[in-house]
This record gives structure tokens, C-alpha cells and sequence, in this order.
């Protein structure tokens, strides 16, 4: 335990050297302004996709969770437009549809995020935004997700605060729903 977290000290207090906050304003910016979010992760991605999808959900945004094979991705892609912005977590190697994915927002004018680790730079095509930093110091060792956590939770956060009566407002009337539903 206390290797683990020695570890993950160590990544997090990296972090800044590599995702600025200017980056984290951008990205939260977008996502707020954006007229569709759709989130795209794969494997043990797919825990930080479901967390953003929920957190955007929750400050009243209009969110779509990509996931499934092929059809299932293309089905999900459909109605995406201009003014929309996909999210994509991507760790150790790009995701088979990735270039796919970026391709079709271009043609349609969406933007692209990525929250990635070393793999990020390496992506081909570049997405709009990349906000990627080791998950750890050591390549060869375990990587857990606690970086690119604490990138997506700086995202929220800086989210809510960039429209604080309107996402406070958004989360008073979820407490009432989930209320009127037990």
C-alpha cells in the first residue's frame, strides 16, 4: 500500500508540469458550451467515461456514453453536429475507432477532447485539446487511473464553477427528482 501510494504521489505531483490549468478552463469551457457531449473510452476507460457522463448529466448537459462495437459506436455518432464536442479517454494505445471518431467530427465541425496519459501525443489525428500526463513514473509499472481522475474532476469542477448559479440550480432540482422517485 505504501508503494502504491508513494506512486501515485509522485504521478499527481507531476501533473502540473504537464496539464495546465488554462488547459482544464478550455476543455470545461467547451463541454459547457457544447450543444451534445459525447464520451468515448474503452477498457478500464470506460469507469472515467461513465463518471463524466454522469457528472455533465447532472449540470443538466445533453450526454451521450459511446460504447459497443462498431454499429453500436456509428449508431451512438449519428446525430452528432456542429457545436457538439467529444470527450475521449485513451491510455496505453489509441482505441481501434479513435481515428474514425476524430475523422467524423471534423467533417462535421465538432470539437475533439482527449484526457490521455504518454500515449496521447503519439494519437494520429490530433485532437482539438489533449490534457495527458503520465499515470506513472515508471512505464513498467502498474497504471492505475488516478491521474487521469484527477484531470477529469478538475474538469468538473472548473465546469461548475464557470456557471455556478445555473449548475447549483441544475443539481437542487436533481435532489428534488431523485427525491420525488424513492
Amino acid at each position: 500500500m505504501a508503494t502504491l501510494a508513494a506512486a501515485e504521489r509522485a504521478a499527481l505531483d507531476t501533473l502540473l508540469s504537464h496539464v495546465s490549468e488554462a488547459q482544464v478552463l478550455q476543455a470545461a469551457g467547451w463541454l459547457m458550451a457544447a450543444r451534445r457531449i459525447y464520451v468515448f473510452g474503452r477498457g478500464n476507460a470506460e469507469a472515467l467515461s461513465l463518471l463524466m457522463a454522469k457528472r455533465f448529466l447532472r449540470y443538466g448537459r445533453d450526454v451521450t456514453l459511446l460504447s459497443g462495437d462498431a454499429r453500436s459506436l456509428a449508431e451512438g455518432v449519428l446525430g452528432m453536429a456542429d457545436g457538439d464536442v467529444l470527450l475521449v479517454y485513451a491510455f496505453r494505445r489509441s482505441p481501434r475507432a479513435y481515428p474514425a471518431l476524430v475523422d467524423h467530427c471534423r467533417a462535421i465541425s465538432a470539437r475533439v477532447i482527449v484526457i490521455s496519459d504518454t500515449t496521447g501525443p503519439m494519437l494520429i489525428p490530433a485532437p482539438d485539446l489533449m490534457l495527458s500526463s503520465p499515470r506513472s513514473m515508471d512505464a513498467d509499472s502498474f497504471q492505475t487511473l488516478t491521474v487521469p481522475m484527477a484531470i477529469s474532476n478538475a474538469i468538473v469542477i472548473a465546469a461548475g464553477a464557470s456557471e455556478e448559479m445555473q449548475t447549483l440550480q441544475k443539481l437542487e432540482t436533481l435532489g428534488s427528482l431523485i427525491k420525488r422517485f424513492e
